[in-house]
């Protein structure tokens, strides 16, 4: 059996919260000039165990993003592409999310909140996320919804609390992209969660189209075909699903992938306002039904 150095790091991580939350607590508890058996001695204590508990999981959460390895390939290579299995491919594609796509709000929350969020699409049977690898190397990683409400459904009943504990621990030790959160999606969550809670799983809410969320290709592999063969695969599964069009944003300009998507056949209909004040490029794209 191998056992990965990063379970055997996070076993040692809570092995010196445990002993150290104890310790302290024993010395507070018989060594506080408060008496410990009234207000001011319980929050002495209180306040010691939080402290010494969550300083470890702040600096582990607060790690930054790891660089995706540089791969370079000939164009003429053969591209493959299958869904996301082991969990290294969660890791993976947080790490090229983050590298090519790092203007968004979830890769500010951290490398461990945007693994989280990219299992949600392996892991919900109403989304895709795909890997592209050539050579069995990974080059590119796509995510997206076929039915989107259903798989906002799905999240908030089965990843909700992960996510949401993920998310509050990172906005714990960010300030600054705390208060943008609560600027900017905080009562859109809210309102969002309690609307989902209010509704039925029916096929008469669901949207009738797909949203292809992510899709990045390592710097080193671009016009290797990955990101195209991505793009076709989601198509694939989309039609397959029985659903007519897919769409996705893009930054505009030089900034966005317009001039990618234009050329695989997708058509900008215009542009909107996101909740962080950017401007993006809408696109749709039919599929045979």
């Amino acid at each position: 059996m191998i056992v990965r150095s990063s379970a055997i790091r996070r076993l040692l991580v809570c092995a010196w919260i445990a002993a150290a939350a104890a310790t302290i607590t024993y010395g507070l508890h018989h060594f506080s000039p408060a008496d410990p058996h009234h207000l001011e001695g319980v929050a002495a204590v209180v306040i010691g165990v939080v402290i010494v508990v969550v300083s470890p999981v702040a600096i582990m959460v607060a790690r930054r993003h790891p660089e995706p390895p540089m791969v370079l390939v000939p164009r003429d290579d053969a591209v493959d592409v299958r869904p996301y299995g082991a969990l290294d491919d969660a890791r993976f594609g947080a790490a090229v999310h983050a590298a090519e796509l790092g203007h968004g709000f979830f890769v500010d929350l951290g490398p461990g909140f945007l693994r989280a969020y990219q299992r949600t699409f392996a892991d919900s049977p109403h989304a895709v996320a795909l890997v592209a690898e050539i050579d069995d190397h990974s080059v590119g990683m796509l995510v997206g919804v076929l039915r989107p409400a259903r798989h906002a459904r799905w999240v908030l009943q089965h990843r909700g609390v992960r996510l949401a504990a993920a998310g509050l621990a990172s906005l714990a030790i960010r300030p600054v992209i705390a208060a943008r959160f609560l600027r900017t999606r905080a009562v859109r969550y809210v309102r969002g969660w309690r609307h989902r809670r209010a509704q039925r799983q029916s096929a008469a809410e669901e949207a009738p189209y797909a949203i292809l969320s992510h899709v990045a290709v390592l710097s080193g592999a671009r016009r290797s075909g990955a990101g195209a063969a991505l793009v076709r695969a989601f198509e694939r599964m989309t039609a397959a699903a029985g659903i007519g069009e897919a769409r996705l944003v893009t930054l505009p300009g030089q900034e966005g992938a317009g001039r990618f998507y234009r050329r695989l056949g997708w058509r900008a209909v215009g542009r909107t306002t996101t909740a962080d004040d950017r401007i993006v490029e809408s696109f749709r794209r039919s599929l045979p039904s």
